[in-house]
């Protein structure tokens, strides 16, 4: 019983993880991270400089994004929040967005 109950769970955690994606994308100077839940949901950590939400314009379509259900933005260095605009140039939505709250 309770082998065949580790075993369920170990299939169930591999199916659950399987499809988790996380995308460290190239934005320049500085780091965006984008990660895709196997729900589809989209958590995006920062957009690079400006014209560097190009970059994550083209991961989020070629994954299947349409909007970014939450954007958070670690500080505020230009290289670190100056692709949003770029962002809803192409279309993503933005549901939420979190920053460090100044």
């Amino acid at each position: 019983m309770i082998k065949t109950l580790l075993i369920a769970l170990t299939l169930l955690s591999t199916a659950t993880y399987a499809d988790l994606r996380i995308m460290h994308l190239d934005v320049g100077q500085a780091d965006s991270t984008l990660i895709i839940s196997p729900s589809g949901h989209s958590l995006l950590i920062d957009t690079g400089g400006n014209g560097a939400g190009e970059a994550i314009c083209i991961a989020a379509e070629s994954a299947g994004i349409t909007q970014i259900d939450v954007l958070i933005t670690t500080h505020y260095h230009l290289d670190h929040f100056g692709g949003i605009d770029d962002l809803s140039d192409c279309g993503l939505e933005i549901l939420k967005a979190y920053d460090r709250g100044d």
